[in-house]
């Protein structure tokens, strides 16, 4: 781990969303005192729709979800100033925002929702993978904990259980697309078990107690493609070109990615080391301009081509997984990775997909290997 380049740590922009009583408001809460032990510093963004509601503003009103945009956003560059300046005195801040920008997918059509952005001077990909580090999405108590489904304890809270899992459901597809995206689902005797459960989530996203990649693989039958998902399986796709570049150290590997939907792209530095659990490799990601991924590209390795592929994201019972469609090399190959917590975690395979064989830690599938001239 010595060996990975050090730069400076960003400031990390973390939504929290999810249904109606789901637990936002207590888990932010309890991030105040939780996030310090790890010598953490929080700045919590409160819910924008919840503020302009409590300032008499009606959800029904024909801007209303532009108001709200305006107000993340606002809300979020002030937050983002404070914690620069927490920075400069030796702190670790970190933002946590009571819901995030794509929040407003959920309860408005996707052209008017591309209107506002638009008008805003943002795209999906800005305001998604740009604005935002990583994305959990803590389900309602509606799904899976009926008895403490509640309206008590948010005075702007209307819903029915059924409009609540509706209304679960439509933020949850909101966020699918972005890179770390995580459920916090109810499979727990109690609250402080799903509390437990977000703040591992949350520390495994910010590289605590080390950067780190668990993951487990499946190659797929060939002949099965995207179009063959099931009608009611919601997807985002995105094309994704990464180029491996000259490391220093034999046993780190680097690489740079584009990862674009339509015109709009991000760009991210990559280093990795193997483990000696297959399932388990230490790996330090940050975001990086086009013009740092552009001068990157100079130091692409010879014997390596450039890997594309597209990725189609979805979810699989409360689970986020990477269907992976080779363009080249190896054009037609596909694999299905699914990114866990902690080693343990048991896989929640779609019974729909054709598994040919697990291949985690089987070096011919790695795409460094793939990418081999």
């Amino acid at each position: 781990m010595s060996k990975f380049n050090k730069p400076k740590k960003p400031v990390s922009r973390v939504v929290v969303t999810g249904g109606p009583c789901a637990g936002k408001t207590s888990v932010l809460k309890r991030s105040a005192t939780e996030l310090l032990k790890r010598n953490l510093t929080p700045i919590i963004v409160p819910e924008a729709a919840t503020i302009l509601l409590n300032k008499g503003f009606l959800p029904t009103e024909k801007d209303f979800q532009e108001k709200v945009l305006q107000l993340i956003l606002s809300s979020e560059k002030k937050a983002y100033e404070i914690a620069l300046a927490y920075q400069s005195e030796g702190k670790n801040p970190i933002i946590l925002c009571d819901r995030g920008a794509l929040d407003a997918r959920a309860y408005m059509s996707e052209n008017a929702f591309e209107r506002i952005i638009k008008n805003a001077g943002h795209n999906i990909v800005s305001l998604r993978d740009e604005q935002y580090d990583a994305v959990f999405h803590l389900l309602t108590a509606a799904n899976g904990k009926e008895d403490f489904y509640t309206l008590a304890n948010n005075s702007a809270r209307k819903e029915t259980p059924e409009q609540a899992r509706e209304l679960d459901l439509k933020t949850q597809n909101a966020w699918i697309g972005h890179t770390h995206f995580r459920i916090i689902d109810n499979g727990y005797a109690t609250f402080v078990g799903k509390q437990k459960n977000f703040f591992k989530e949350l520390y495994h996203s910010l590289g605590l107690p080390e950067p780190s990649e668990i993951e487990r693989k499946y190659l797929i039958d060939p002949k099965f493609t995207v179009n063959d998902f099931p009608k009611d399986v919601y997807k985002a796709s995105v094309r994704i070109a990464q180029t491996y570049l000259i490391s220093k150290h034999a046993d780190l590997s680097e690489r740079v990615r584009s990862r674009s939907q339509g015109r709009f792209g991000t760009y991210s530095f990559n280093q990795k080391k193997d483990s000696p659990d297959p399932i388990v490799r230490f790996e330090q990601e940050s975001k990086i301009l086009e013009t740092e991924y552009n001068a990157f590209l100079k130091n692409a390795d010879p014997d390596y081509q450039t890997l594309h592929k597209n990725r189609t994201l979805f979810v699989n019972q409360n689970q986020y997984m990477e269907f992976d469609t080779l363009i080249k090399p190896h054009p037609g190959k596909k694999y299905l990775e699914v990114e866990l917590s902690n080693k343990n975690q048991k896989v929640f395979l779609p019974n729909w997909l054709p598994i040919v064989d697990e291949v985690t830690g089987q070096k011919e599938h790695s795409m460094k290997h793939l990418a081999r001239r």
